[in-house]
């Protein structure tokens, strides 16, 4: 299974609040429950390529912080392949995988980001 994690840049591997600006993209392959592969990716948006469109094909799950957002457009591309969206408690890239793989993480059920920032600098969702 293909698990994809915004972040806000490849070196920190700190997760991004919105999936759709995210500076870059962990792909994360786990194999039996463990992690065989893991690489980072730049944002497709950069050469004009929305990332919910660019992901849809690519992988099997997509895993957002419990504050951050993902845009309608986005979430339906992924959905629309069978990609299953997660919400998970977790800061950084390792956390968010041991969580998951643990069922720590909620399938995310919401119609997506309304596209305004809070004060906080994360988004609102629709839930």
């Amino acid at each position: 299974m293909k698990v994809l994690i915004p972040v806000e840049d490849c070196t920190a591997k700190r997760l991004s609040p919105h999936f759709g600006r995210a500076g870059g993209f962990i792909v994360v392959d786990v194999h039996n429950n463990e992690v065989i592969m893991e690489k980072c990716m730049e944002n497709p948006r950069g050469h004009g390529v929305p990332a919910g469109q660019y992901f849809a094909g690519l992988v099997e799950a997509v895993l957002l912080p419990e504050q951050g957002g993902i845009g309608f457009k986005a979430l339906d591309a992924l959905r629309r392949n069978n990609v299953k969206i997660y919400i998970v408690k977790a800061l950084r890239v390792n956390e968010a995988i041991r969580k998951f793989l643990n069922g720590e993480a909620t399938q995310y059920s919401g119609q997506g980001c309304r596209g305004s920032v809070a004060k906080d600098g994360y988004h609102n969702r629709v839930n």
